[in-house]
């Protein structure tokens, strides 16, 4: 016959064991329970049936999106929500989660006592005292050590290495939600919202620069609240695409330039329509991915947002496609090619957002050439109009006191790339605009000759004016080595043709005539089998081709002994004084 205790008899009180039966009704069924305790510490505890759970003792495990526990690891905020740690295996199909509480001896051993230990983002499943560091990792603190072998689960908020803690509670004070009180707002979870004005928040779109200016998306409304967040992790909002399709993973998405609040995967490419990407997909199963600040371009205005301005100059008055200039602090006017001055050009208006609010591009390519401009010339340079204020011309200004800034060469009709270059004086101003240079020896070349220039020259160049206002600047320079005392005379041939007159020097077929670019002072004295001397000689030109076209410049240098009245002219007789020989370098300046 069994015995019967009254309450009075029992032992205790005392915490359940885990090897504790304990009896008693579940749905007005009489039940045994067992194991409802973690050791002697209480913890609370789940035991699951889950068919070839493949779990050990001690591993941190998660619920996947099929609903199975599988082992967590910290490499994404979505495989280090864990739920638990697994500390008891009844069997291949059967395992108890405890999700709090202390644990007891059995599950751990090695431990650090007081030590803090993380969810690893390298082994599955397991926990350790380092830190995860690894950008967009999971930093999640899950235990604490009592003992070599007994301690504390805990329950704690991840946060992203780099990024920004999963999102929860939208006003949990994360600093990348902000939340917004508006009356009448009639926003909806996933729109994304710029701020029109004082405190008031309107649906962004990619029609201009300014509407592209999203701050955020909206993650949560409550009557006349809201909440956005500006950047980091989301999952859950961002759903669909502008045109009502599920998220493409791993692809950026921009702000709508056709329906107001949405994004889109392909980017705005109409002229002046805003470029603002907003949010990278990570897992379009989940509506998870990232939320990502950056400033928007104008569509055309080049790939380099360096060279990108937006300016704010109340009633500023330009229109798309003027030339502006910097004309006090942190005002702009109009660019003209009419002085000094106004011929300070730092770039092209290529949106013109409102009266008081305009984009700027410094350089590079744009595409914000259409109307009202006059279709462009395709390969041709358009210079900044000396006549028209903040207008541009294909025709080089070529009227004293006027200046030569090159702005822009077109590609197509409407579109071009956007030059810095200084402005050239175009008469006056002594710019130069290009140099060619080439250096010749004077050596070993031609027979005697008496009074006559002969058929040799020396140093060959072209050069091609880009104007027919320049000037050529013809500059030579000479180390003459001879073995004795000598005058030299040079003579430019332009386009075959001599041009005496340009160095007004040398010999002419009356010996009586002859006058010399240089005259004899060496700098040290020789003569027959004696030192030699060495010449320097320096001589400038200036020439008026009056054309643009190709201009080709030889030099001829012919040197004179003092033989007695008159001297004796020759270039480089050959095996015989003096022995005539050097270094010689012509320079061509073009001068605008």
């Amino acid at each position: 016959m069994a015995t019967t205790r009254k309450f009075s008899q029992f032992q205790g009180p005392s915490q359940i064991e885990s090897t504790d039966i304990v009896v008693g009704l579940r749905n007005g069924q009489n039940w045994q329970f067992t194991g409802v305790g973690s050791g002697s510490g209480g913890g609370v505890t789940v035991i699951i049936d889950q068919v070839s759970h493949g779990l050990s003792l001690g591993n941190w495990v998660r619920i996947d999106t099929l609903g199975d526990y599988v082992k967590a690891q910290a490499t994404t905020a979505q495989n280090s929500e864990v739920v638990g740690c697994v500390v008891d295996v009844e069997s291949a199909d059967e395992f108890t989660l405890q999700v709090v509480g202390f644990v007891d001896e059995g599950v751990f051993a090695g431990l650090t006592p007081g030590g803090v230990y993380f969810l690893s983002g390298t082994t599955l499943g397991e926990m350790t005292l380092v830190e995860p560091t690894t950008t967009s990792y999971v930093s999640l603190p899950v235990f604490i050590a009592a003992t070599a072998t007994t301690g504390y689960v805990r329950q704690s908020r991840g946060v992203i290495i780099g990024g920004f803690p999963p999102l929860g509670n939208p006003d949990d004070g994360a600093p990348v939600i902000h939340t917004v009180t508006q009356p009448g707002n009639t926003f909806a979870v996933g729109d994304w919202v710029r701020i029109s004005g004082a405190g008031v928040y309107d649906l962004a779109d990619g029609t201009s620069f300014t509407n592209a200016l999203a701050i955020g998306v909206v993650i949560n409304v409550n009557g006349d609240d809201f909440s956005i967040q500006q950047a980091g992790w989301n999952s859950g909002v961002v759903s669909m695409d502008d045109m009502g399709n599920p998220l493409t993973a791993a692809a950026p998405y921009y702000i709508s330039a056709t329906v107001p609040g949405a994004i889109t995967e392909t980017a705005p490419s109409t002229i002046g329509q805003g470029v603002r990407p907003v949010f990278i997909s990570e897992d379009p199963a989940t509506e998870s991915g990232w939320i990502f600040p950056v400033f928007p371009e104008t569509v055309g205005s080049g790939s380099n947002s360096t060279n990108i301005i937006p300016v704010n100059q109340v009633a500023h008055g330009f229109t798309q496609g003027d030339v502006v200039r910097v004309s006090a602090l942190s005002t702009y006017a109009l660019a003209q090619g009419d002085s000094a001055t106004n011929a300070l050009p730092v770039g092209f208006v290529v949106e013109v957002v409102d009266a008081d609010n305009f984009i700027l591009q410094t350089s590079g390519y744009s595409t914000a050439f259409g109307a009202p401009f006059t279709p462009l010339v395709p390969a041709s340079r358009y210079f900044l109009s000396p006549t028209v204020a903040g207008g541009i011309t294909n025709t080089e200004p070529t009227t004293a006191g006027q200046y030569s800034v090159p702005m822009l060469i077109a590609l197509t009709t409407t579109s071009g790339f956007i030059l810095e270059q200084r402005p050239l004086a175009v008469t006056g101003g002594g710019a130069i605009r290009q140099v060619v240079y080439t250096t010749s020896n004077v050596a070993n070349s031609g027979l005697f000759f008496t009074n006559l220039w002969q058929d040799v020259f020396f140093c060959n160049l072209d050069i091609t004016p880009t104007s027919v206002a320049s000037v050529v600047r013809i500059m030579i320079n000479t180390i003459i080595c001879t073995a004795s005392a000598l005058d030299v005379g040079f003579r430019i041939v332009r386009n075959g043709v001599a041009i005496p007159s340009l160095l007004s020097s040398g010999p002419t077929s009356n010996p009586s005539l002859e006058n010399f670019t240089f005259t004899g002072a060496c700098l040290s004295g020789g003569g027959g089998g004696g030192t030699p001397s060495y010449c320097p000689v320096s001589v400038m030109a200036i020439d008026t081709p009056a054309t643009n076209v190709l201009t080709n410049y030889k030099l001829q240098i012919i040197g004179k002994i003092n033989t007695g009245a008159g001297g004796q002219w020759f270039v480089n007789e050959r095996n015989a004084s003096p022995n005539f020989q050097g270094i010689t370098t012509m320079t061509l300046e073009e001068i605008g």
